[in-house]
Protein backbone atom coordinates (compact mmCIF):
# COMPACT_ATOMS: atom_id res chain seq x y z
CA UNK A 1 0.00 0.00 0.00
CA UNK A 2 1.67 3.51 -0.74
CA UNK A 3 1.50 6.00 1.88
CA UNK A 4 2.70 9.47 2.87
CA UNK A 5 3.63 10.88 5.67
CA UNK A 6 1.17 14.05 7.24
CA UNK A 7 1.68 17.48 5.93
CA UNK A 8 2.02 18.78 9.26
CA UNK A 9 4.44 16.35 10.23
CA UNK A 10 6.59 17.06 7.30
CA UNK A 11 7.06 20.56 8.56
CA UNK A 12 7.33 20.05 12.45
CA UNK A 13 10.46 17.81 11.49
CA UNK A 14 11.93 19.97 8.57
CA UNK A 15 11.96 22.07 11.82
CA UNK A 16 13.37 19.95 14.04
CA UNK A 17 15.91 19.04 11.14
CA UNK A 18 16.90 22.80 10.99
CA UNK A 19 17.27 23.60 14.41
CA UNK A 20 19.13 20.62 15.39
CA UNK A 21 21.30 19.91 12.16
CA UNK A 22 23.78 17.01 13.84
CA UNK A 23 21.19 15.68 15.67
CA UNK A 24 20.96 11.72 16.49
CA UNK A 25 18.40 10.05 13.76
CA UNK A 26 18.60 6.83 14.75
CA UNK A 27 15.38 6.42 16.38
CA UNK A 28 13.56 8.38 14.23
CA UNK A 29 10.42 6.73 12.44
CA UNK A 30 7.06 7.40 10.44
CA UNK A 31 5.47 3.87 9.22
CA UNK A 32 4.80 1.29 11.24
CA UNK A 33 6.68 -1.77 11.26
CA UNK A 34 4.98 -5.52 11.39
CA UNK A 35 4.31 -5.26 14.96
CA UNK A 36 2.67 -1.82 14.71
CA UNK A 37 0.80 -3.60 11.57
CA UNK A 38 -1.31 -5.88 13.61
CA UNK A 39 -3.13 -3.32 16.02
CA UNK A 40 -4.27 0.35 15.73
CA UNK A 41 -1.77 2.70 15.57
CA UNK A 42 -1.20 6.26 14.28
CA UNK A 43 1.77 4.74 12.54
CA UNK A 44 -0.42 2.83 10.06
CA UNK A 45 -1.67 4.96 7.17
CA UNK A 46 -5.46 5.40 7.98
CA UNK A 47 -8.09 5.15 5.29
CA UNK A 48 -6.26 7.95 2.74
CA UNK A 49 -3.00 6.37 3.14
CA UNK A 50 -2.15 9.20 5.56
CA UNK A 51 0.44 7.94 8.57
CA UNK A 52 -0.31 10.22 11.54
CA UNK A 53 2.60 9.67 14.18
CA UNK A 54 6.52 10.36 13.47
CA UNK A 55 9.05 9.52 16.07
CA UNK A 56 12.06 11.67 16.90
CA UNK A 57 15.31 10.39 18.76
CA UNK A 58 15.51 12.15 21.61
CA UNK A 59 19.20 12.98 21.02
CA UNK A 60 19.80 16.33 19.63
CA UNK A 61 23.52 16.52 20.57
CA UNK A 62 25.51 19.65 21.72
CA UNK A 63 23.44 18.80 25.03
CA UNK A 64 20.12 19.69 23.73
CA UNK A 65 17.79 16.57 24.44
CA UNK A 66 14.12 15.58 23.58
CA UNK A 67 12.82 16.96 26.73
CA UNK A 68 13.27 20.79 24.94
CA UNK A 69 10.78 19.26 22.11
CA UNK A 70 8.28 18.36 24.47
CA UNK A 71 8.54 21.27 26.39
CA UNK A 72 8.61 23.61 23.14
CA UNK A 73 5.03 21.40 21.87
CA UNK A 74 3.72 21.88 25.29
CA UNK A 75 4.17 25.63 25.41
CA UNK A 76 3.02 26.04 21.36
CA UNK A 77 -0.66 23.72 22.53
CA UNK A 78 -1.04 23.72 18.85
CA UNK A 79 -4.29 21.99 18.05
CA UNK A 80 -2.53 19.52 15.62
CA UNK A 81 -1.38 17.65 18.02
CA UNK A 82 -3.64 14.69 19.33
CA UNK A 83 -1.11 13.08 21.76
CA UNK A 84 2.78 12.95 22.58
CA UNK A 85 4.48 9.88 24.15
CA UNK A 86 7.53 10.05 26.49
CA UNK A 87 9.58 8.69 29.02
CA UNK A 88 6.35 6.52 30.15
CA UNK A 89 4.04 9.26 29.56
CA UNK A 90 1.47 10.01 27.15
CA UNK A 91 -0.11 13.29 27.21
CA UNK A 92 -4.19 13.20 27.18
CA UNK A 93 -5.53 13.25 23.90
CA UNK A 94 -5.97 16.91 22.70
CA UNK A 95 -5.01 18.49 25.95
CA UNK A 96 -0.66 18.50 25.26
CA UNK A 97 -0.43 20.34 28.98
CA UNK A 98 -2.17 16.76 30.88
CA UNK A 99 0.24 13.88 31.13
CA UNK A 100 -1.08 10.18 32.57
CA UNK A 101 1.56 7.15 33.13
CA UNK A 102 1.94 5.16 29.70
CA UNK A 103 1.97 1.63 30.66
CA UNK A 104 2.48 0.55 27.01
CA UNK A 105 5.24 -2.48 25.94
CA UNK A 106 7.36 0.75 24.78
CA UNK A 107 8.95 3.14 27.32
CA UNK A 108 9.55 5.48 24.18
CA UNK A 109 12.62 6.72 26.70
CA UNK A 110 14.78 6.98 23.52
CA UNK A 111 12.46 8.90 21.21
CA UNK A 112 9.51 11.41 21.63
CA UNK A 113 6.52 10.04 19.81
CA UNK A 114 4.11 12.49 17.91
CA UNK A 115 0.84 11.64 16.91
CA UNK A 116 -1.35 14.24 14.81
CA UNK A 117 -5.38 15.32 15.01
CA UNK A 118 -7.73 13.07 13.07
CA UNK A 119 -8.79 16.12 11.09
CA UNK A 120 -7.70 16.00 7.81
CA UNK A 121 -7.73 20.11 8.07
CA UNK A 122 -5.38 19.70 10.90
CA UNK A 123 -2.98 16.86 10.23
CA UNK A 124 -2.25 18.34 6.78
CA UNK A 125 -1.90 21.63 8.06
CA UNK A 126 1.78 22.71 6.63
CA UNK A 127 1.81 26.09 8.71
CA UNK A 128 5.18 25.90 10.34
CA UNK A 129 5.10 25.47 13.90
CA UNK A 130 5.63 27.88 17.11
CA UNK A 131 8.59 25.97 18.77
CA UNK A 132 10.23 27.83 21.71
CA UNK A 133 13.38 24.77 22.28
CA UNK A 134 14.38 27.29 25.51
CA UNK A 135 10.57 26.73 26.94
CA UNK A 136 10.78 25.89 30.53
CA UNK A 137 7.33 23.97 30.55
CA UNK A 138 6.37 20.90 32.44
CA UNK A 139 3.44 19.06 31.84
CA UNK A 140 0.22 19.67 34.51
CA UNK A 141 -0.47 16.41 36.42
CA UNK A 142 2.51 14.16 35.09
CA UNK A 143 3.50 11.90 37.48
CA UNK A 144 7.37 12.75 37.33
CA UNK A 145 10.23 12.09 34.77
CA UNK A 146 11.49 8.40 35.86
CA UNK A 147 15.05 9.18 33.98
CA UNK A 148 16.75 12.45 34.01
CA UNK A 149 18.65 13.55 31.23
CA UNK A 150 21.93 13.46 32.86
CA UNK A 151 23.12 11.13 36.05
CA UNK A 152 26.92 11.87 37.85
CA UNK A 153 28.27 11.98 41.17
CA UNK A 154 26.27 13.42 43.84
CA UNK A 155 22.83 11.91 41.86
CA UNK A 156 20.60 9.86 44.02
CA UNK A 157 17.14 8.56 43.80
CA UNK A 158 15.10 5.62 41.61
CA UNK A 159 16.86 6.66 38.39
CA UNK A 160 20.45 5.83 40.23
CA UNK A 161 19.29 2.57 41.13
CA UNK A 162 18.35 1.85 38.03
CA UNK A 163 21.48 2.91 36.24
CA UNK A 164 22.94 0.71 39.17
CA UNK A 165 21.09 -2.63 38.50
CA UNK A 166 21.74 -1.82 34.97
CA UNK A 167 25.54 -1.80 35.37
CA UNK A 168 25.78 -4.84 38.19
CA UNK A 169 23.75 -6.96 35.39
CA UNK A 170 26.30 -6.39 32.94
CA UNK A 171 28.90 -7.21 35.71
CA UNK A 172 30.16 -3.54 35.71
CA UNK A 173 29.54 -3.21 39.26
CA UNK A 174 30.66 -7.01 40.74
CA UNK A 175 29.24 -7.83 44.18
CA UNK A 176 27.64 -4.39 43.69
CA UNK A 177 24.41 -3.04 45.60
CA UNK A 178 22.22 -0.82 43.70
CA UNK A 179 21.76 1.96 47.04
CA UNK A 180 20.83 4.81 44.61
CA UNK A 181 23.48 6.67 45.49
CA UNK A 182 26.16 7.99 42.40
CA UNK A 183 28.84 7.43 44.27
CA UNK A 184 32.76 6.83 43.07
CA UNK A 185 32.40 3.23 42.18
CA UNK A 186 29.47 3.69 40.37
CA UNK A 187 31.27 6.50 38.22
CA UNK A 188 34.33 4.15 37.77
CA UNK A 189 31.66 1.39 36.69
CA UNK A 190 30.37 4.20 33.86
CA UNK A 191 33.25 4.76 32.82
CA UNK A 192 34.41 1.25 32.56
CA UNK A 193 30.88 0.77 30.49
CA UNK A 194 31.66 4.40 28.53
CA UNK A 195 34.90 3.18 27.10
CA UNK A 196 33.79 -0.61 26.26
CA UNK A 197 31.07 1.15 24.14
CA UNK A 198 32.32 3.51 22.51
CA UNK A 199 31.38 6.51 24.42
CA UNK A 200 33.11 9.32 26.08
CA UNK A 201 35.05 7.72 29.32
CA UNK A 202 33.71 11.10 31.18
CA UNK A 203 31.43 8.80 34.23
CA UNK A 204 29.00 10.96 33.47
CA UNK A 205 25.63 8.86 32.24
CA UNK A 206 24.20 11.19 30.02
CA UNK A 207 21.89 10.93 27.09
CA UNK A 208 23.86 8.38 25.29
CA UNK A 209 25.54 6.38 28.05
CA UNK A 210 21.65 5.96 29.07
CA UNK A 211 20.35 5.12 25.81
CA UNK A 212 23.24 2.31 25.48
CA UNK A 213 22.19 0.67 28.90
CA UNK A 214 18.53 0.58 28.04
CA UNK A 215 17.16 3.33 30.23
Amino acid sequence: MSWRLANSLVQLRKQINEAFPERDKSSDGSIGDRAHQGRPSDHNPNAAGVVTAIDVDRDFNDGHDGRELVSALIAARDPRIKYVIFERQISVTGDITKWKPYHGKNAHNHHVHISAAADRNLYDDPSPWILDFGAKVKPQDAPGTPVPALLKRGSRGEAVRSLQKALIERGYIPAGKADGSFGPKTEDAVRTFQSANRLQPDGIAGTMTLKALGL
